[in-house]
C-alpha cells in the first residue's frame, strides 16, 4: 500500500466532507432505547441515521472519483467505477444506502460495480465516516461511554483500528474509524475477542518509535495499534491510523488480522 497515495486520498475527500451538514437527527431516545444501549446494543441498530438518498450519493460519487485519481489500495480501482455508479436506477441507490447504513451484502454491490471488495469496503467506509460522524456526536451525548466497556463501537458496531493510552495511569481509550468515537476499554485483554489470558496477549514496541505499540491476540490472531499520549500528548487517531501504515504491515505479515470491516450486520442478524 502506498501511504502517500492513501493519505492524498484522504485529504482529498477530506475538502467535501465540509460540505456535509448536520442532518435531522433524532435528538432524544427514548428510555427504552438508552435501555437498549446499555444493554450492549450499537445505536445503529436502535435508531437509523436519516442520511438523505442525494446528499449520499453524491458523497459516494466524490469519493469513488478520488480513488479513481489516487488509487489508495493495492487492488486498482478501474476506471469503469465512475459508469457503473451514475448507471445505478433510483431503486439501486435506496438500496445502495440501506446496505450502507447495515453493512450488508457487500460482495453483491462490489461484483455489481466491477470492483474489488476491499476497494467497496474503503468506498463505503469512506463516504459514511462524515455522516455517522455527526451522528456519534449527537447521540453520544445521551449516554455515558465509560459505561460500555465493550469490543465493539457503541454508536455503529464496527471493530476498532486503533486505541490510545491516556490519563495519568494509561487508561485505555478505543477508537471507531468509521464514525471517530472513542470510548474507555479494559487496559488488559483483546477487544476483539474478548481473550484475557495472559499467555495469549503480548504486544510489540519500538525502540525507535517510544510513542506506538502493537498489541497482537494469539487467540484470534487479531492486532491492534496503540498510541501512548502519556509520551507524545494529544493526537488526532484518524490521522495517526494513516500515518502508521507499515506497523500495519508488519502486523499482516507476521498472520495477524485488521478487523474494522463495518460489521453492523453480525449485530442485525445475530442480535447481541
Amino acid at each position: 500500500m502506498d501511504v502517500k497515495n492513501l493519505a492524498n486520498f484522504h485529504l482529498a475527500i477530506l475538502e467535501s466532507e465540509e460540505c456535509v451538514s448536520a442532518p435531522n437527527w433524532p435528538v432524544r431516545l427514548a428510555p427504552k432505547q438508552v435501555e437498549q444501549w446499555y444493554r450492549g446494543h450499537p445505536v445503529l441498530t436502535i435508531v437509523s441515521p436519516l442520511i438523505g438518498q442525494n446528499c449520499f450519493y453524491k458523497r459516494f460519487l466524490e469519493v469513488a472519483w478520488a480513488c479513481l485519481r489516487r488509487q489508495p489500495v493495492p487492488q486498482a480501482v478501474p476506471e469503469s467505477l465512475i459508469k457503473n455508479i451514475k448507471n445505478l436506477s433510483e431503486k439501486d441507490r435506496v438500496e445502495l444506502l440501506k446496505s450502507a447504513i447495515q453493512g450488508v451484502q457487500r460482495t453483491q454491490w462490489s461484483k455489481k460495480l466491477g470492483i474489488s471488495i476491499e476497494v467497496f469496503d474503503l468506498l463505503m467506509k469512506s463516504t459514511l465516516k462524515p455522516f455517522l460522524t455527526l451522528f456519534s456526536k449527537n447521540v453520544m451525548r445521551q449516554f455515558k461511554p465509560d459505561k460500555w466497556l465493550h469490543g465493539y463501537c457503541p454508536v455503529c458496531g464496527d471493530e476498532p483500528v486503533m486505541a490510545k493510552l491516556a490519563g495519568d495511569i494509561g487508561q485505555r481509550h478505543l477508537y471507531c474509524g468509521l464514525c471517530e468515537t472513542e470510548w474507555l476499554y479494559y487496559r488488559v485483554g483483546c477487544p476483539f475477542c474478548g481473550n484475557q489470558a495472559p499467555g495469549t496477549l503480548s504486544f510489540i514496541s519500538f525502540e525507535t518509535l517510544g510513542r506506538y505499540r502493537v498489541y497482537l491476540c494469539e487467540r484470534c490472531k487479531s492486532y491492534l495499534k496503540t498510541i501512548d499520549e502519556r509520551i507524545c500528548g494529544e493526537v488526532d487517531l484518524f490521522c495517526e491510523d494513516i500515518a502508521t501504515v507499515d506497523l500495519d504491515k508488519l502486523a499482516l505479515q507476521e498472520g495477524y488480522n485488521r478487523r474494522d470491516i463495518h460489521s453492523l450486520h453480525r449485530f442485525l442478524s445475530k442480535g447481541v
